[in-house]
């Protein structure tokens, strides 16, 4: 570990970006935390941050320590330009069973609007129930 992270920082000290670093450092790097990093990198260039996002195979499944990141790429795409592809994240998201209510429901409104800028009507209006179900739910 000590070896890789030498190597990062002299690649950083060289002036490579950090996820150019990590990518030849540390190979096992999830590609979805490389393409994040690359995201990052360019915040002030959407249109290169979205073809980076674009490019990242969409997994199966997001690692809950990856929830974030997951949604943080699909609220990127859709102040992108790219609402399908946010709607795709968040679907995924969505997908899983242990995602806790209190990431849900907000989670939720913003899949909604996703679909709905994809044009998916009926995505959105079945996001906007289930939300609508959970929030009656916690009054109760």
């Amino acid at each position: 570990r000590r070896l890789i992270l030498m190597r990062i920082v002299t690649w950083l000290a060289q002036g490579q970006y950090l996820s150019d670093a990590i990518h030849k450092g540390y190979t096992r790097c999830p590609g979805f935390a490389i393409a994040m990093l690359r995201a990052g990198e360019r915040a002030g260039d959407l249109p290169a941050a979205r073809r980076t996002l674009m490019a990242v195979p969409l997994p199966a499944a997001f690692p809950s320590d990856e929830w974030g990141m997951a949604r943080e790429a699909a609220q990127l795409l859709l102040a992108a330009g790219a609402p399908a592809r946010a709607e795709q994240y968040y679907a995924r998201l969505l997908a899983e069973l242990a995602l806790p209510r209190t990431l849900r429901t907000p989670w939720l409104r913003e899949a909604s609007e996703a679909a709905q800028a994809a044009g998916h009507a009926e995505q959105a209006q079945a996001w906007t129930r289930e939300r609508e179900e959970l929030l009656v739910e916690r009054r109760k």
